[in-house]
């Protein structure tokens, strides 16, 4: 395991720095790839550390510090892209937090506000990273060695730089370990391990949001798989959408057109074809629903929110 005061780079000691509870690298962490400090990054990381500090202070242990922080997307499908459009960017947000010990990741909104999901993975169970840092190609790529694979990317430039010396650092500490765990979803109230596919933490019963109810939802409710998991406009998007479909579908089926029995034409048979038309498209968007809602749902979110999971934390403090 690599120790905190690993160096990162040649000839610059390692300088820690207990700040608010955390143990900061400030070599690593408020510096570009060249090893200078930066007023920029120095403004970005503390806000993210900000936004982050109640479950940091928690979870991390007394020789672990904290050597990068950066916002990033998780990497999406192009069906995903495609289907979901810009909603893909907002609903596929992270804080990236590199300690000497682990990569932690935490699920946040478009202001940077913590929606109570993380998930953590030891260097010792990464096998290869690759940090890209060209122009138009800013992005972090981990094969673990259980065979399973994460993506980062829209990675702010200069951050994609330094990373690259720091990533270098302490994977070749931790090479020589594993724990087996590979990535491992943690329980926003106690930091235990959560098990994929069981939405309650064994360790504190705190539960979650499940893709049982989320189907339901997404298939009787106008936009109520998106709702569920937290995608606000997308919700209401589809829920005038769903709506609209259905008016369309009651329109058709009530409508008597006289202009269309002039014609000869059998409006029975057209509005038959009109409502399965219809239908056939209603069913695609509740199937979009639940294939952009689960990814949430799958990352392991509260029920309750924040009201529930400081319930939970300071019952066990």
């Amino acid at each position: 395991m690599a120790k905190n005061d690993i160096t990162v780079r040649e000839l610059q000691a390692p300088q820690i720095m207990t700040t608010n509870g955390l143990s900061l690298r400030t070599d690593a962490l408020y510096c570009d790839a060249k090893g200078r400090e930066k007023g920029n990054l120095r403004k970005q990381a503390d806000k993210i550390l900000e936004q982050l500090r109640e479950p940091l202070q928690r979870m991390l242990q007394p020789d672990e510090s904290i050597l990068f922080v950066a916002r990033a997307n998780r990497a999406f499908s192009p069906l995903e892209q495609v289907t979901a459009g810009w909603a893909a960017y907002y609903y596929s947000m992270f804080e990236l937090v590199l300690t000497n010990r682990r990569l932690l990741q935490f699920g946040v909104d478009s202001k940077g506000k913590w929606k109570k999901s993380v998930k953590a993975v030891a260097w010792g169970d990464v096998s290869s990273v690759k940090v890209r840092a060209g122009l138009l190609s800013r992005e972090m790529e981990l094969r673990l060695k259980d065979g399973s694979k994460l993506k980062y990317w829209r990675l702010g430039n200069a951050q994609a730089k330094a990373l690259k010396a720091i990533i270098s650092a302490v994977h070749n500490a931790s090479s020589g370990e594993a724990s087996g765990y590979g990535v491992r979803q943690l329980c926003p109230s106690c930091f235990r391990d959560l098990t994929a596919g069981h939405y309650e933490c064994t360790g504190c019963g705190q539960v979650f949001k499940d893709e049982q109810t989320l189907k339901r939802r997404a298939w009787l409710i106008p936009g109520g798989g998106y709702f569920y998991a937290g995608q606000t406009a997308m919700g209401a998007l589809a829920a005038f959408v769903d709506v609209y479909l259905l008016f369309l579908v009651l329109a058709t089926l009530l409508g008597n057109d006289a202009a269309t029995k002039a014609e000869g034409n059998n409006p029975v048979a057209q509005a038959i074809g009109v409502t399965v038309f219809v239908l056939v498209l209603v069913g695609l968007e509740k199937l979009f629903q639940i294939y952009h809602a689960r990814h949430a749902i799958r990352d392991f979110m509260p029920v309750g929110g924040t009201a529930a999971v400081r319930g939970i934390a300071a019952g066990m403090s």
